[in-house]
């Protein structure tokens, strides 16, 4: 079995660890041009560590560069009892050091809810 990987700490790094490079490509190359349509985003997991550091940091400073629709939704989903509310809250946190000039209206979009992920009823 052959790899595109130089070496095994490399694929070990990315697929195991989660340890992407960086690729150093400036923010607004990664945007759209023009609108985009209404959209719905499920967070599963999401009073987990990765929506605080990674994923909520991200996805506001897409908000903030006018990725966003006017229409759109953010719906985190976790095991754990809370409201949206509590998620805002949480999720405020996580955006220490960010321009928070426009959280007031990106909060609007934010929802929790609370999940059974071993129910079928639940989905």
């Amino acid at each position: 079995m052959t790899s595109d990987f130089k070496d095994i700490d490399a694929y070990v790094d990315i697929a195991v660890k989660g340890k992407a490079p960086v690729l150093k490509i400036p923010s607004q190359a990664c945007l759209t041009q023009g609108p985009v349509d209404p959209f719905s985003i499920v967070i599963f997991g999401a009073t987990g560590d990765l929506t605080a550091r990674k994923l909520f940091p991200a996805l506001y400073n897409l908000y903030l560069h006018g990725a966003f629709p006017e229409s759109f939704a953010i719906i985190g989903a976790a095991r754990a009892e809370s409201t949206d509310d509590r998620f805002r809250e949480r999720m405020n946190k996580a955006l220490e050091g960010m321009d928070i000039s426009k959280l007031a209206e990106f909060q609007k979009h934010l929802h929790y809810r609370q999940i059974a992920f071993d129910s079928n009823e639940a989905f």
